[in-house]
């Protein structure tokens, strides 16, 4: 037990690799130039639609904590990896409605939050609350918990598995793709069969 406290002392009091945040640089990006690397800074951006970007910069990109805001009101506020918001963040549109919670490309992935700007905008998506709180998969509300959705998916990975080769490559990633498919929005017999 020492051991283990030991070894916890020890590993807060490491210093933290700040590089791996990507917030390193106090270095301020030169508004002159048009190649950002390494740098913070903010700058305005669109051709079609007019944004403001602001945050860390590495090969020209967003690249770290950051947050952009469009003229239409829309804005986000987190993490962002090659310009795409990907991490935790918040997204609001210009209803006021947002999503908090992890992103990947540009989509909801994973646990968060959804607040309805009205309890209007909620009544438009057949939700009677202003907040759902649950678990999102590619932009897809799934389910209230993580848990039902890997429970239908590993039950469907199994069933769909029994009897094929799952080391070749195609037969995984099609029985892969069609059981996410069935636990995003599962049918009722699929919710008995696999649940």
């Amino acid at each position: 037990m020492r051991c283990l406290i030991l070894l916890l002392c020890l590993l807060v009091s490491l210093p933290v690799n700040s590089r791996s945040f990507n917030h390193s640089t106090n270095k301020v990006c030169d508004t002159l130039k048009d190649y950002w690397d390494d740098c913070r800074g903010k700058r305005r951006g669109g051709y079609d639609t007019r944004y403001w970007e602001e945050g860390y910069y590495k090969n020209n990109k967003l690249d770290g904590g950051g947050k952009i805001r469009w003229e239409t009101g829309a804005k986000y506020n987190g993490w962002f990896k090659d310009n795409i918001p990907h991490g935790i963040g918040t997204y609001t549109w210009p209803d006021n409605s947002t999503w908090t919670g992890p992103w990947k490309g540009w989509q909801q992935h994973g646990y968060g939050t959804l607040t309805y700007g009205s309890l209007w905008e909620a009544m438009k998506n057949w939700d009677f609350t202003k907040e759902k709180k649950g678990y999102w998969v590619e932009g897809t509300y799934v389910s209230e918990s993580r848990n039902a959705f890997e429970r239908i998916y590993n039950n469907c990975i199994l069933d769909k598995s029994d009897g094929r080769d799952m080391k070749v490559h195609t037969v995984r990633k099609a029985a892969e793709s069609s059981c996410k498919e069935i636990a995003k929005d599962p049918s009722w017999l699929e919710s008995f069969k696999y649940d």
